[in-house]
């Protein structure tokens, strides 16, 4: 790889969160994120770019000039900096922690998984050669949509390739080649989800060490098919069938854990980890989604602190349309997750109608606030959409859950668990300030388990396990979100509320592109 692309593009990312702090101060304020937002920056700088460039290139702009826009961004973006110079130093001062502690995060990680591309860096495997054809197409693209490479003279029209339009826009804007940034990439969205996902859980956890740990859990751990690997190993190495051994794991099937028929037989549902796709490094729709999840998250955060402080609903607002525009972007990112991250807005704006006393909004404007969140997204997303011709069928209802439940609990258990006990914690923290008797709120869970799993057998004739215990975490989780008094506990619920329902819609839907 020549030397001087990899030092253009690492720059210019780089540079992408210290140009965006005049804004990311402003938006994740000095009390909300270590770095102050830069991390979470450098993502949304490179979002509202690649969406600028959307535009353009449906303005039948090509790519390359589109590109460009990142400059004339800096040009702008660093008026500001040297505007706001002297309250960026005391900034930098303050929260200097904060700061080293996220660059050194996005270094270390880029230049690991960077080596690793280096030691293996072929892409004829997986889904790369796909995902090559469109960054090249993109990178060449005469405007938008692309031109689609599997049939000459077509434009694409089947796929969501926003993440592809961000990488052929990096290339472009160093003038280099998709040969030698496709791995560039690769290192680079490990990097940005980790320094930003440190700096959040930095600010939930009160530690940055405990931050970078939570970022570690979170992005690194798998499923515990290699708990269940090793345990079978023990069990025939003690029936004297094959020597134990911790190494080498399948390392293939601790992605492919939950089993599920079809008419063509059983098959294993693809469940891959964050961890799992930086290493395996397809840079497909699933993989760009994830620093702009990350982002809404963020945004989420901020826009809970906002509105539940009283700030000036100018500031709140302004953040409820940066979240609208990353909905819009990850609609044409990876489609199937902007709902679950849709709500996480709309109940981080909802905060006031339970948290602020004699200030609640009426219900009727909420809801025209989340419309209009919705709605501006959907016209962000609109080129795309009008464009979109998919072949997949439509979300049909299972007649049994996706997953059997000692499958399920392999997968989901030991983070379920954890939540479990936080939500007991939260219980006796409840308990002790409002003098509520204990037995009654650790009994409650159990109590709706039961109920469900009653429920589920006049209805099914057989407890449905899994549906059960995620409709009893909902609800559990839903009364916490409404009646604890600790913030980042409530905004911890509000997130897991939309974790969990994106999993009660995977357990009773399928979509794909099976025959009907």
């Amino acid at each position: 790889m020549p030397f001087a692309t990899f030092s253009f593009w690492l720059l210019l990312v780089w540079s992408l969160g210290w140009l965006a702090l005049p804004i990311s101060r402003r938006v994740w304020a000095s009390t909300l994120l270590p770095d102050a937002g830069l991390a979470a920056g450098r993502i949304l700088l490179l979002c509202l770019w690649t969406l600028s460039a959307f535009w353009l290139g449906f303005a039948r702009v090509p790519v390359r000039f589109g590109a460009l826009l990142i400059y004339l961004f800096a040009a702008f973006l660093l008026y500001f900096l040297w505007r706001e110079r002297v309250e960026l130093k005391t900034l930098l001062q303050k929260q200097r922690r904060g700061f080293i502690a996220s660059e050194l995060i996005f270094f270390a990680v880029f230049s690991f998984f960077f080596v690793v591309r280096g030691f293996w860096s072929s892409v004829e495997n997986g889904e790369k050669p796909m995902d090559m054809a469109l960054i090249s197409a993109i990178a060449r693209a005469d405007y938008l949509p692309p031109p689609n490479p599997y049939a000459a003279g077509e434009r694409l029209g089947s796929y969501y390739y926003l993440g592809h339009l961000q990488t052929a826009l990096l290339t472009d804007a160093i003038g280099a080649q998709p040969r030698w940034t496709y791995n560039l990439m690769a290192a680079t969205l490990p990097a940005l989800c980790f320094s930003v996902l440190a700096s959040l859980c930095a600010a939930l956890t009160g530690r940055i060490r405990y931050g970078a740990v939570a970022a570690f859990l979170v992005l690194g751990c798998g499923t515990q098919e290699a708990w269940r690997q090793w345990t079978k190993r023990w069990l025939e190495a003690r029936q004297g069938d094959a020597p134990f051994s911790w190494w080498p794991i399948n390392y293939w099937d601790t992605s492919r854990v939950i089993p599920y028929v079809d008419k063509e037989g059983p098959h294993f549902a693809i469940s891959e980890y964050p961890w799992f796709s930086f290493n395996y490094a397809d840079l497909h729709a699933h993989y760009f989604a994830q620093p702009l999840a990350l982002l809404v998250l963020c945004l989420s955060w901020a826009l809970f602190h906002h509105v539940r402080a009283g700030i000036n609903p100018r500031t709140w607002k302004i953040i409820a349309v940066l979240g609208a525009l990353v909905c819009g972007a990850q609609i044409m990112t990876n489609t199937w997750d902007v709902p679950a991250y849709f709500l996480l807005l709309f109940l981080s704006l909802g905060v006031l109608v339970f948290h602020q006393q004699g200030k609640a909004i009426q219900l009727g404007r909420l809801a025209i606030n989340g419309i209009g969140i919705g709605f501006l997204a959907l016209i962000v997303a609109a080129p795309f959409l009008l464009k979109l011709h998919s072949e997949a069928n439509p979300p049909r209802l299972l007649e049994q859950p996706a997953s059997p439940w000692n499958e399920w609990f392999l997968v989901w258990g030991f983070f379920c668990s954890a939540w479990c006990l936080s939500m007991l914690a939260q219980s006796d923290a409840q308990a002790r300030r409002k003098q509520v008797p204990l037995m009654r709120l650790r009994m409650l869970p159990l109590l709706l388990w039961g109920c469900f799993l009653l429920l589920s057998v006049l209805l099914d004739k057989e407890p449905a396990y899994v549906l059960s215990f995620l409709l009893m975490l909902f609800v559990w989780t839903l009364i916490y979100s409404i009646l604890s008094d600790d913030p980042t506990h409530v905004f911890l619920c509000r997130v897991t509320l939309c974790g969990l329902l994106a999993l009660l819609w995977s357990e009773t839907t399928w979509a794909g592109f099976l025959d009907k």
